[in-house]
């Protein structure tokens, strides 16, 4: 192998995780653009469609891949692309200012309905996964 086993883990995850960003930011320019930037609508549709992605991937792995295929798929997909994709942290600060705006009811509909969502969304991910 060329590169050591750190460096190969490092390579694959910084270019997931680099185009797992710049997906993210696209898309949530898109949605804003569409949608407007009021409502965190745009983290809401990456964090969801990042789950389900997951739990497709996830599923496919185990049932189709090689062990050896999936460590360095999930290094690069999982942990690099939609680490970088999905926007935990995004959402957590907009629900934040949500609460110090004074809108509680968006506040709670936002980080509920992200909660739920997201688990429907990683379950729907792992069956679809399982079909294929």
């Amino acid at each position: 192998m060329f590169f050591s086993d750190a460096l190969q883990k490092v390579i694959l995850i910084g270019l997931g995780s680099a185009l797992g960003g710049n997906a993210r930011y696209w898309l949530q320019e898109c949605i804003q653009q569409r949608w407007g930037a009021d409502l965190p609508v745009a983290t809401f549709i990456v964090n969801i469609t990042g789950t389900f992605i997951l739990g497709l991937f996830i599923s496919i792995m185990v049932e189709k891949a090689q062990p050896h295929e999936i460590r360095q798929f999930r290094l690069f997909f999982a942990t690099g692309f939609l680490g970088s994709y999905t926007t935990f942290s995004t959402w957590q600060n907009e629900t934040f200012s949500l609460t110090e705006n004074g809108s509680f009811l968006l506040a709670a509909a936002n980080a509920f309905g992200s909660l739920f969502v997201g688990f429907v969304a990683i379950s729907l991910g792992m069956i679809v996964g399982r079909i294929i």
